[in-house]
This record gives structure tokens, sequence and C-alpha cells, in this order.
């Protein structure tokens, strides 16, 4: 493979990673957005305060630490199992 088809596959493989990126990120804030209804709704039928509060607190943590961290974490390790992969085939 000739150094600028390598270069061409290699800047193509890292746009579509960054668009796949995105498109999980918009993803997540949908999901996000969509919970946080389904917990404001829970709450509009409940009678206790403390059951919102602890639901709020979770769903924070999960949706704006947790998930958010995985799904970067991942994409780092998939750019590093694709530059690896390209770095191989240019040898």
């Amino acid at each position: 493979m000739g150094y600028s088809l390598f270069r061409t596959e290699v800047k193509s493989i890292l746009r579509n990673l960054v668009e796949y990126q995105s498109m999980l990120e918009a993803k997540l804030e949908g999901d996000k957005k969509a919970k946080i209804e389904d917990i404001t709704a829970a709450y509009l039928h409940s009678e206790e305060p403390a059951f919102f509060e602890m639901e709020v607190d979770e769903f924070n943590w999960i949706y704006e630490n947790y998930f958010p961290r995985f799904l970067r974490y991942s994409l780092i390790v998939t750019l590093a199992m694709i530059l690896e992969s390209q770095f191989i085939e240019l040898r």
C-alpha cells in the first residue's frame, strides 16, 4: 500500500470515528432527556420527594459521569486498535 493511499485511509477512518463519537454523544443526550422526563413523571405521581432527589442524584451521576467516561474510554481503545492495525499494514 502506498503512503498516499495509507494516509487517505487513516484520515477516512479517523473522520468516521469522530462521526461515530458525535452520534453516540447525541444518543446519550437524547437518552438523558428521555430519562429525566420519566423521573419527573414518576415524581409527579409520587408522595415522597426524597425518592425524586435520590433518583435525580443517581441519574446525574450515571449520565454525566459514568456513561460519558466509559464511552470516551472505549473510543480511545478503539482508536489505539485502529492505529495499531494501520501501522501493521504500513510495514
